[in-house]
């Protein structure tokens, strides 16, 4: 791609038709003397002089542009020619004489023999007063005084009750103010500390306090105030007690700060053991009484209809620590009653007593030695077993597991009854020598 060629003015003096028209000269001046200006139409530039760097304040201005510029000269002040001039130095008379002072009383000023200026200060001691020095900032007046050979003594107030008077000397003594006007203990104060009165008073037994059995004291023998409190004790029963219904906080002197209600209960008689127990709302014991031998039995009664069922689990409970007796009834099969076993609390039981089997369609007696096993058209009699388990069983519950490999007899009721056993009172042995008649 080809470039436009770049056009050059070329300010050579040129013919020009005479039918042409020229574009008038102008001028632009430019700062400190400089101008641009067109002439046979060329633009010429005319460069001015700049001044160097620095500070005026005095400009020169032609035409619109700056063309000069120069320090601002100081300002010259011209007195009214009508101000006094004042006395020449060397004017001579006495009121220009510096070394002619007055003869005023208590004038300082004077003259050496020189006769130049002089200030002097003159101090003499006296009465073991001695001074020192000339006045001036090396060498100061000093003034020192001996007072012990004329008996003098300097007195300073080390109490606000005393005074010293310093323009007298005088020293004033007198009692401090600021007490406490009041009486204690049947003593009397003013405003000054001073004991006025006294009345005995009425209980002047005691003397002092000591401590004495779970009593602390601590005396403050600046005051002679005596704090009495409690000691601590050898055994802390810090903690919650509870007596009845109620909850006792105690703290660690074994006070007791705080009592709560803590049972609400129903009132009532209840059944504890062998004991009939009456209580109140608090739960506390009214009255407390031992029942009679107890007749009551525990029952089970059972029907079976699942010929699967070989073992039967009875849970009873104690009301007091005893030996027990179980009996059971069921009209079951020949030979069943040999089959039975027992365990009390898991444990397997040997003191098995077959009592009775008696025939339901003849009515009459037989051993249960010797039975086979049943089948369902052998006839059935009435099983009678009996169990004396060795031991005392405590208070509480108790499982009786009854156990048989023929299985249990269907749609029978078994009879399970569980019987605590009381010893007698006492027993006596006699002979018939030994019974009178």
């Amino acid at each position: 791609m080809s470039k436009c060629p770049r056009p050059i003015q070329k300010c050579e003096p040129q013919v020009l038709p005479s039918t042409a028209e020229t574009c008038p000269d102008w001028s632009v001046c430019l700062p400190w003397g400089g101008r641009l200006y067109q002439t046979e139409g060329c633009v010429r530039y005319e460069p001015g002089t700049p001044p160097p760097d620095g500070v005026y304040g005095l400009f020169t201005l032609k035409d619109g542009c700056f063309i000069k510029a120069e320090e601002h000269p100081s300002d010259v002040y011209h007195p009214d020619p009508c101000a006094p001039v004042p006395c020449p130095c060397d004017s001579e008379g006495d009121a220009g004489n510096l070394c002619n002072p007055s003869t005023a009383v208590g004038n300082l000023y004077s003259c050496d023999a020189a006769g130049k200026p002089l200030v002097k200060v003159y101090i003499e001691g006296q009465s073991n007063i001695t001074v020192t020095g000339n006045g001036t900032s090396t060498n100061p007046f000093k003034l020192s005084a001996n007072l012990g050979d004329v008996g003098v003594t300097s007195i300073t107030s080390g109490s606000d009750a005393i005074t010293v008077n310093p323009a007298t000397g005088n020293v004033e003594i007198g009692h401090k103010l600021g007490w406490n006007e009041h009486t204690v203990m049947g003593m009397t104060f003013d405003q000054y500390g001073h004991l006025t009165n006294y009345s005995e008073q009425a209980a002047t037994g005691v003397t002092g306090i000591v401590p004495g059995e779970g009593i602390k004291v601590e005396t403050d023998n600046s005051s002679g105030i005596a704090t009495i409190s409690l000691q601590e004790p050898a055994y802390v029963k810090t903690g919650e007690y509870y007596v009845g219904g109620w909850k006792l906080e105690l703290d660690h002197l074994n006070r007791v700060y705080n009592i709560s209600r803590y049972i609400e209960g129903t009132a009532g008689n209840y059944v504890w053991g062998q004991y009939n127990v009456e209580l109140d709302d608090y739960g506390a014991v009214l009255n407390l009484e031992l029942l009679p031998d107890p007749g009551t039995c525990i029952h089970g009664f059972y029907t079976h209809t699942n010929e699967a069922v070989i073992r039967r689990n009875i849970v009873f409970n104690l009301r007091f620590s005893s030996a027990i007796l179980v009996d059971l009834q069921v009209m079951a099969p020949a030979g069943w009653a040999e089959q039975v076993q027992f365990r009390v609390d898991d444990s397997p039981m040997s003191n098995i007593q077959i009592l009775q089997e008696k025939s339901e369609s003849t009515g009459s007696e037989e051993p249960g030695a010797g039975a086979g096993p049943s089948e369902e058209d052998a006839p059935k009699s009435l099983a009678f077993i009996r169990l004396i388990p060795s031991g005392v069983y405590q208070i509480g519950e108790h499982t009786l597991t009854i156990h048989t490999p023929m299985g249990f007899p269907l749609d029978e009721v078994m009879s399970v009854t569980v019987r605590p056993i009381q010893t007698f009172t006492s027993t006596e042995t006699l002979t018939a020598a030994d019974i009178v008649e």
